[in-house]
C-alpha cells in the first residue's frame, strides 16, 4: 500500500506570505533606520545625528494643513517623502528667507536624492503679503506652501519647555517619510550638519 504523501503547501498561502512581506518591509526598512538614528545604536558615535532631536517627535498631520486653495492637505496621501519645513508669516523676509535659501542650497547639494525630499514651507496667515509671493515664485521653485493656524503650529511643535518658537527661532524641521517631525535645524547649525544628516538617512531608507 502507498504511503500518502504530506499535503503539499498551498501556492495562494505562500503567494500572499511574500506579499505581505514586501509590502512590510519598506515600512519596517523607514522605521528602523529612523529609530537607529535618533539612538545612536549600532553605528558610531560620529556619524549620529548633528540637528535637535525633537523630542517626543510630533505627527505633522496633527497641524490640519490645507493647500493654497483652502483644501486639506495631509502628509499621509500627499507627502510621503522626506522634508524640510520653514515657518513662517505672512511676510518672509530677513531670518525667515535666510531659512528657505539654505534648505534650498541642502536640497541642491544632495545632488541625484533630490528627488527623494521636498521643501515646505508653513504659512501661519490666511494670505501672504504680494512681496512674499513673489519672492516664492521667483526664488523657491519646487517649495510647497501650506497653510496652518499660529495657535495649531505652537501647540504642537513648542508645547515643551525646551522646544523652540517655531516662528521666531529660525528653526528648520526635519520630517520623515511618514509625516514625523523628528529634528530641527536653528540658525547656530551650519547648513553642513543638515546635508549630513539627511544624506545618513538616505541612505539607510529605501525609496
Amino acid at each position: 500500500m502507498n504511503t500518502p504523501a504530506p499535503n503539499a503547501p498551498q501556492p495562494v498561502s505562500n503567494q500572499r506570505l511574500k506579499l505581505t512581506l514586501m509590502f512590510l518591509m519598506p515600512i519596517l526598512a523607514v522605521a528602523l533606520a529612523t529609530l537607529v538614528y535618533i539612538t545612536g545604536i549600532g553605528i558610531p558615535k560620529s556619524t549620529t545625528n548633528k540637528g535637535v532631536l525633537l523630542q517626543p517627535v510630533r505627527q505633522i498631520d496633527d497641524l490640519a494643513l490645507k493647500d493654497m486653495n483652502g483644501q486639506p492637505w495631509l502628509y499621509a496621501s500627499e507627502g510621503g517623502s522626506w522634508a524640510m519645513v520653514v515657518v513662517g508669516g505672512p511676510d518672509c523676509s530677513g531670518v525667515c528667507r535666510e531659512r528657505l535659501l539654505l534648505a534650498r542650497q541642502v536640497h541642491r547639494a544632495l545632488g541625484r536624492d533630490q528627488h527623494r525630499v521636498k521643501r515646505y514651507y508653513l504659512d501661519t496667515a490666511d494670505t501672504v503679503s504680494q512681496e512674499t509671493s513673489s519672492y516664492l515664485a521667483a526664488e523657491q521653485e519646487g517649495l510647497v506652501v501650506l497653510r496652518t493656524p499660529e495657535a495649531s503650529l505652537r501647540a504642537l511643535l513648542a508645547n515643551t519647555p525646551t522646544d523652540p518658537d517655531p516662528l521666531t527661532s529660525g528653526a528648520i524641521y526635519l520630517v520623515d517619510k511618514r509625516g514625523f517631525v523628528m529634528m530641527y535645524y536653528l540658525p547656530t547649525h551650519p547648513g553642513r550638519a543638515m546635508t549630513d544628516d539627511l544624506r545618513f538617512l538616505l541612505r539607510n531608507s529605501p525609496d
